[in-house]
C-alpha cells in the first residue's frame, strides 16, 4: 500500500501472537562495520500498543534499543545502535510487535545513516 509522500509501506495486522516480529533487511551487499548508526522512519499503529526496536545480525539480535509507541498517525522516529562487531550475516532491524494482542501497525520511509567518527 501507499503511505505518506508516495512511500510504499509494510503492514502487519491482525492477532499478535507471543513472538510476532516484523523484519526489515538491509540487503545481502549491505555490511555494517563496528561503529554507531542512526536509523530513521514512519510508523503507525493501534493506540496503546507499542513495538520495541532491535538492530539484528541475520536471526540474532544485537541489541534491544528502543521501544516505540504507536499512535493512529504517522509519526517520524530516530533511533541510534551501536554495531560492537563487523556483522556476519544480512544485517536488518525487526520489531518485536506486541504480545497477545490484535493491532496494526504499518512502517514506511526507512533511512539508515552510520555516524562520522
Amino acid at each position: 500500500m501507499d503511505g505518506p509522500g508516495d512511500s510504499k509501506v509494510i503492514r502487519a495486522t491482525g492477532d499478535f501472537g507471543r513472538h510476532s516480529t516484523l523484519g526489515y533487511e538491509f540487503g545481502k551487499d549491505v555490511k555494517l562495520v563496528r561503529g554507531r548508526y542512526r536509523f530513521a522512519f514512519r510508523v503507525r499503529g493501534s493506540a496503546g500498543l507499542s513495538v520495541e526496536f532491535e538492530a539484528v545480525d541475520g536471526w540474532r539480535a544485537v541489541g534491544k534499543d528502543a521501544k516505540i509507541a504507536l499512535s493512529p498517525e504517522w509519526k517520524e522516529h530516530v533511533v541510534e545502535f551501536e554495531i560492537k562487531n563487523a556483522f556476519k550475516d544480512v544485517p536488518g532491524i525487526r520489531f518485536v510487535l506486541p504480545r497477545d494482542a490484535r493491532g496494526e501497525f504499518d512502517l514506511t520511509d526507512t533511512r539508515l545513516a552510520e555516524f562520522p567518527n
